[in-house]
């Protein structure tokens, strides 16, 4: 019956949660986050004074009379799901209505939006009252995290328990903040009077403001049918699991059964989604390509999407050890809703600056003149390399009138070449060079080292198929065969413009292990944007290869890394999985920096390429690359960063930043210990499948566990 206590989470399906009875009396169990639990009757739990709508006038139909009258029909279909047999698969459109239903009505979406936005505008107001503060205030314009970022990053860890679970040392933490922060925050954040004043008003209006939005929503379809269309096509079945919680969102999504998600804040993108009906019978829907799903992780899960509270039949040890889990994922989803309200309200927005003009260019009295050597090997008509040559002198000329080529040995086209790299006489003793795969685009050419009367230099091999290609009809071909070439001349003179900067600057002592990590998986990230910049001009189209690079080596990086972490939990081998990781990440690393030096080089807008946002943000990268190709920017335009070898490899921190995306945190402590920290959170939904699939080595890990502990305790003893 309507009333002035409207009930979000209906009595009918609370009364599968009971504790117990008294007379006509029935209670459940509360545990709420940070306080303790209690067990009121259900008339007092999941409900809100007028939560719908108003009291109705005589006759009037309002939003409450609607959603009881409903429940008639919705205490049927949810009858019909808990006697049916466990195992057995039910009907699809029953098990999609409930739980359509009992995800739209819920509080817990209008909760988080309300408090999230209002704690989110507060602080976006006390921090943008002048303007060019927020930057300012952070230290985000420094390299590293100074002490006033330490202090606010501090206080957000000590605050928030969440972040222990993580199990990251606090200094690692602000690290990772600091840098997340330097992505997002926009460089010029420019507020005039009206934003504040916006912003002022939807704090005082954030509660009614999300009331009326969702009821809104409720009063237009009870049922929504695009919801109840992607719930359907799922197969559903009831199991039976012992001592179910029921979260304040009711329902989970998961997707590939990674981490769970809070159903109604969730998209279309679920494999998986899970409901308690009973504390005794859990409802699983999956689409056909879903892996199992164990029920036994439901608990666990649910804990970490619930939003203020959960209900369980039983005071349990269990589940106030589980309350202090309520959170851990609900709080990341209420930042995607209001990203959803930016949209419907969007704020000042500022553009990254335009790729600056400035050339880093060497002093024309720096330049050596022409001397270098054009050989071909392999070829069968000797008549065409006199041709190819003809087209490989205005490509030198061009880069030459720009920068030096002294360290230009020759270059080499060899139809053999592979054997012309494990054979070539480097002057000096080394391993015989060897290409790189065909497939990752990269086994074209290859700058190889040479010692030449005592002077390191370095001669270009191109595959004789280059050479070809400079001399066809086909002007797309040709250009790309121009800018391979002018590309890797281009990688020669950033080498010689290094080597001119720092030959009379000291090397720096032998940093950090942490220090190596980064500059092992950058690379030559730098000279490969430079040279991306310096030969866009023949070959302007050549983005989407680039992009298409970079997207095959994310891709790659994501389904590779994350299996190799789960079988890293059971064999524990960690330099083989550091091996594995650094194989995957430096290919992003590489492409993610030609594609932006050839954005440049053509004059792309920054923060333009939407689809490419989209696809690093499946792996946590979304706002990375800007920030990537702001920094590799700088790197050539502010000749500060080359005062010292320390000050130029501050970029490559980015190494970091990817692995982070990767769930890889390595880092160097401050007594000088070496650490890699890979929260088992990250793989805690998939390893009870995979220990049943690999015994033996779920039995070394347990091992291992018990061994740790028995160090730590002796050494306390």
């Amino acid at each position: 019956m309507a009333g002035r206590k409207q009930h979000y989470i209906p009595r009918s399906f609370l009364r599968g949660f009971l504790s117990h009875k008294r007379k006509d009396s029935e209670y459940v169990w509360v545990f709420p986050k940070g306080r303790s639990p209690y067990n009121p009757e259900i008339s007092g739990a999941a409900s809100e004074r007028h939560f719908y709508s108003e009291l109705p006038n005589d006759g009037e139909q309002t939003l409450d009379t609607r959603i009881t009258d409903y429940e008639g029909r919705f205490v049927t279909l949810l009858n019909q799901l808990r006697q049916s047999s466990p195992g057995v698969l039910v009907d699809s459109a029953i098990a999609a209505e409930v739980i359509v239903h009992l995800t739209i009505r819920n509080a817990g979406l209008r909760d988080a939006m309300a408090d999230g936005l209002k704690g989110v505008l507060a602080k976006t107001f006390s921090m943008i009252t002048r303007e060019g503060a927020l930057r300012d205030l952070a230290g985000l314009d420094k390299s590293e995290p100074d002490a006033r970022f330490q202090e606010i990053m501090g206080k957000i860890i000590t605050g928030d328990g969440n972040f222990k679970k993580l199990g990251l040392p606090d200094q690692l933490l602000t690290r990772v903040g600091f840098f997340l922060a330097k992505e997002t925050v926009p460089q010029n954040l420019e507020v005039d009077p009206a934003i504040k004043t916006r912003l002022a008003l939807m704090y005082h209006h954030a509660e009614p403001f999300t009331r009326e939005l969702h009821n809104k929503t409720l009063a237009k379809e009870l049922i929504p049918q695009q919801r109840l269309l992607a719930l359907t096509p799922l197969r559903w079945k009831i199991v039976n699991q012992p001592n179910l919680i029921l979260p304040d969102c009711v329902a989970l999504g998961f997707k590939d059964n990674v981490s769970p998600e809070p159903l109604a804040t969730m998209g279309e993108t679920f494999v998986t989604v899970t409901m308690p009906i009973t504390k005794d019978l859990l409802l699983i829907g999956q689409r056909e390509e879903a892996p199992p799903f164990f029920p036994s992780l439901f608990n666990l899960c649910a804990t970490a999407c619930s939003h203020e509270y959960f209900i369980a039949a039983n005071k349990t040890p269990e589940n106030e050890q589980l309350a202090g889990r309520i959170g851990i994922w609900s709080r990341k989803f209420l930042y995607e809703s209001l990203a959803a309200l930016e949209e419907e309200y969007p704020s000042a927005s500022v553009k990254l600056p335009e790729p600056e003009k400035e050339e880093f260019a060497e002093p024309a009295t720096s330049k050596s003149p022409l001397n270098y050597q054009l050989t071909f090997s392999g070829w069968a008509d000797q008549e065409i390399p006199p041709l190819v040559a003809e087209k490989i002198k205005p490509l030198v000329t061009y880069m030459a009138e720009r920068y030096s080529l002294a360290l230009l040995d020759g270059m080499t086209f060899a139809m053999d070449y592979e054997n012309v790299l494990a054979t070539m006489d480097r002057g000096y003793e080394a391993p015989p060079m060897r290409t790189a795969s065909l497939e990752y685009g990269v086994g074209w050419s290859l700058p190889v080292d040479v010692l030449r009367d005592g002077i390191h230099k370095v001669r270009i091999v191109f595959r004789g198929g280059i050479g070809q290609l400079l001399l066809i009809d086909d002007e797309a071909g040709r250009k790309m065969a121009e800018q391979m070439v002018v590309f890797q001349l281009a990688n020669i003179a950033f080498k010689g413009m290094v080597n001119t900067a720092f030959a009379d600057k000291p090397l720096p002592q032998s940093g950090p292990w942490i220090d190596t990590v980064r500059k092992e998986l950058m690379g030559y990230a730098v000279g490969s944007y430079f040279a991306a910049r310096e030969s866009s001009i023949f070959s302007p189209g050549n983005e989407q290869a680039g992009r298409e690079l970079l997207t095959g080596a994310v891709e790659d990086a994501r389904k590779i890394i994350m299996e190799e972490r789960l079988s890293y939990r059971f064999h524990g081998d960690l330099q083989k999985f550091l091996t594995i990781v650094r194989q995957q990440v430096a290919p992003i690393l590489k492409f993610a920096a030609e594609l932006a030096g050839h954005m440049d080089g053509v004059g792309a807008p920054d923060g333009a390429d939407v689809d490419l946002k989209d696809l690093l943000g499946r792996v946590n990268l979304g706002t990375w690359f800007d920030q990537f190709r702001l920094d590799l920017r700088a790197q050539l335009a502010d000749k500060r960063r080359w005062e010292t070898v320390e000050a130029f490899q501050e970029i490559n921190y980015h190494a970091e930043r990817v692995l982070w995306a990767f769930g890889v945190f390595p880092w160097t402590t401050p007594d000088g210990q070496n650490r890699v920290h890979i929260p088992l959170i990250l793989d805690a939904a998939r390893l009870r499948q995979a220990s049943l699939r690999r015994p033996l080595g779920f039995a070394r890990v347990l091992l291992r566990g018990l061994g740790k502990w028995l160090t730590r305790f002796f050494k306390r003893k």
